[in-house]
């Protein structure tokens, strides 16, 4: 297909990059304007606001139609039917049995007496009797230790029943506090932010009625219907998701799973018909929602390709070759999140680089955080001004990006260590490594900041564009660090089967003590050089 769909998908806003390839010697790009109320844009809000009539509105909010609508819509807890447990006991204690009676002492003869004194004999006429009695005594301890276990478990079981009891009692008043809450603010605004990243997160907790996929199924379908509009249905759309090694097989499926859920939406129930898809209610909108669940067969049909956020990030600046070779690091500040990337550009293969991804972390904390954390409001981010850089510099640096790089470097020379090299030769070869800044947040130099060992601070400007064909490009210029991962999405690829590796593989190629001559080789691959390994 000669038109490529680059597809970012934002947390905070959306970008679209057509790659055309009718010439794939020198393909062309163009960013997607979208068409707002306010005019055209290069960067959708990603948000829905559910309208007055019940209709929705995708990109934007306006308070003169927005509806008023408890957002959480649920009902008053229900008390747990639970009684309070009660210890009883259901057996009596048992009872000893009787003794017997005392047996009297036997009357002889004095003759016999003697002889038995004699002889050193004791009178034996108790024996039976008391042989009797210990009997008695030791059938009723059995008896009695037996009726104690039993009510030993009465009570554990008891002791069981009353925590029960207690949590369904605490949890109950928990969400009844919680309920009360919303209740007093039952209704707010009906616009929805942020369920795109909740859609690919199992830790961000979502709290609204309707569901965080459906949400993100329904803002891509808008869009879909006017790709499809001018492009027609014969299109490959390369979509971003944010993934690292652990995660990757999992959201790559999902976000396989909510483009093929849009499509269906668009083709199947509203046959490319937009003006219907917009006049329909919400609750009957959710209703139509099919989950697709993904299939090779299904994916290679519709031509989609899902590829992680950083990689497609770096293809922009790797593509034309723009960042050297060795280890380096790609922070990417957005809304709601700060994915940070580490990366090696590998060999020059047929006059292109290729970066390789050895370590991810997304830090669920940006530029809405730091906002927050100075008593900002996250919607004007443009407040973030030189007055506050430097408590916004240190709250970033604080509670984001050290957060999020320290745990990556540390994983880092774990794995040296673990090829039984000197620390030293890793600490030369990592010195003012590159710190390569995109993203909204990129913006505000005063949060671009350097963190050992990556000193060397650059943003993802324009000048990472050189060597692409865009049009309009002096239009965009300025938009650069938010647009890369959308240029990036729209570079196309054979397929997206992408590696995503862990750290300790970054030293693989480095001979092992034992294989080693000098101790020392100066070829990894990766020019981490100065003799690291």
């Amino acid at each position: 297909m000669s038109i490529v769909v680059g597809f970012d998908f934002g947390t905070h806003q959306t970008k679209i990059c057509i790659g055309n390839y009718s010439n794939p010697q020198n393909p062309i790009f163009s960013f997607w304007k979208f068409k707002t109320p306010k005019g055209e844009t290069y960067t959708l809000p990603t948000i829905i606001q559910i309208n007055n009539d019940d209709t929705l509105s995708y990109g934007y909010e306006d308070e003169s139609t927005v509806k008023q609508l408890n957002l959480y819509s649920s009902p008053e807890p229900v008390r747990p039917t639970l009684v309070n447990p009660e210890l009883v006991y259901t057996e009596p204690m048992p009872l000893r049995k009787a003794y017997p009676p005392k047996p009297k002492k036997p009357v002889i003869d004095w003759k016999d007496a003697l002889l038995n004194l004699t002889q050193n004999k004791t009178d034996d006429y108790l024996k039976d009797w008391e042989k009797e009695c210990e009997k008695i005594d030791l059938v009723y301890q059995v008896e009695l230790n037996a009726w104690s276990k039993k009510q030993e478990s009465v009570k554990v079981q008891y002791d069981r029943e009353v925590k029960r009891y207690q949590r369904a009692q605490e949890e109950y008043e928990a969400e009844y506090r919680k309920w009360q809450e919303r209740e007093k603010r039952a209704k707010e605004q009906a616009v929805f932010r942020y369920f795109k990243v909740a859609s690919f997160s199992s830790t961000i907790k979502w709290d609204y009625a309707i569901d965080k996929d459906k949400l993100s199924v329904l803002y891509i379908a808008n869009l879909l219907f006017d790709l499809n509009e001018v492009y027609g249905n014969e299109i490959t759309i390369q979509m971003g998701f944010p993934a690292g090694a652990e995660t990757y097989k999992s959201r790559k499926k999902h976000a396989i799973r909510l483009l093929l859920s849009a499509i269906n939406l668009v083709e199947e129930v509203f046959h490319n018909d937009k003006k219907e898809f917009l006049s329909t209610p919400y609750y009957d909108l959710l209703d139509m929602i099919q989950i697709i669940q993904p299939t090779d067969e299904l994916k290679q049909y519709y031509g989609l390709i899902a590829l992680p956020e950083a990689f497609a990030n770096l293809k922009t600046a790797t593509e034309k070759g723009k960042i050297s070779n060795g280890i380096s690091l790609l922070v990417d500040i957005g809304g709601g999140t700060t994915d940070i990337s580490m990366f090696c550009i590998e060999k020059k293969i047929n006059a292109h680089s290729k970066p390789q991804i050895y370590g991810y972390n997304s830090v669920t904390r940006g530029i809405n955080y730091v906002a927050e954390s100075l008593g900002l409001d996250p919607k004007t981010w443009n407040k973030l001004n030189s007055e506050i850089a430097p408590q916004a510099s240190r709250v970033f640096v604080n509670d984001i990006l050290s957060e999020g790089v320290n745990s990556i470097v540390r994983q880092l020379y774990k794995a040296f260590a673990d090829i039984d090299l000197p620390s030293e030769n890793l600490n030369a070869a990592m010195k003012n490594r590159l710190i390569m800044y995109s993203g909204g947040g990129a913006s505000y130099e005063f949060l671009r900041q350097k963190n050992k060992p990556f000193t060397d601070v650059r943003k993802m400007d324009s000048s990472i564009w050189s060597g692409f064909n865009i049009i309009d490009v002096d239009k965009v210029k300025d938009l650069s660090f938010v647009l890369s991962i959308s240029l990036g999405l729209a570079v196309q690829v054979l397929d997206d089967e992408i590696r995503v590796a862990n750290v300790h593989e970054i030293f693989d190629n480095c001979p092992k003590k034992a294989d080693r001559d000098d101790g020392i080789t100066q070829d990894n691959n990766y020019e981490l050089a100065r003799g690291c390994c």
